[in-house]
């Protein structure tokens, strides 16, 4: 769903980037591009991992091999990944101060990261509970 929303997201502000471009003279547009482009590939990046986790999780489910170390540390490591990227946008777009650059994005990454750091913690947490209920049983 968070891949989702800022799909969605990217493609409105594709058509605000493109007008804006459009306008600008030709100086201001030079500096403009590279800015647009290093944030919104970060968000693209962003999209694109999200996608490979949520891909990659939902296969282990289906399997039937969800409380695993492996889907713990795959969550994990994206998770930080994408918390970084996310502070990194953050900066950026308040380093640059534009109105084609919402701060919103670099704080749904960074929540987006954090969230995925919270689910590993739920694997482990369940993974142990499963591994007691394998001993007892």
């Amino acid at each position: 769903l968070g891949a989702a929303i800022l799909g969605i997201i990217q493609l409105v502000n594709l058509g605000d980037t493109a007008y804006e471009l459009g306008r600008a003279t030709t100086e201001q547009t030079s500096n403009y591009i590279y800015r647009i482009i290093a944030i919104k590939g970060m968000q693209a990046l962003t999209i694109f991992i999200t996608c490979i986790v949520f891909s990659v999780t939902a296969f282990q489910a289906k399997k039937g091999a969800i409380f695993t170390k492996e889907n713990e540390n795959l969550l994990s490591l994206f998770g930080i990944i994408i918390s970084i990227i996310g502070i990194f946008t953050l900066a950026l777009v308040r380093i640059y101060k534009n109105d084609m650059l919402p701060e919103s994005s670099g704080i749904i990454m960074t929540l987006l990261g954090f969230s995925f750091v919270f689910f590993a913690v739920v694997l482990k947490i369940g993974r142990k509970i499963k591994e007691e209920q394998d001993l007892t049983i």
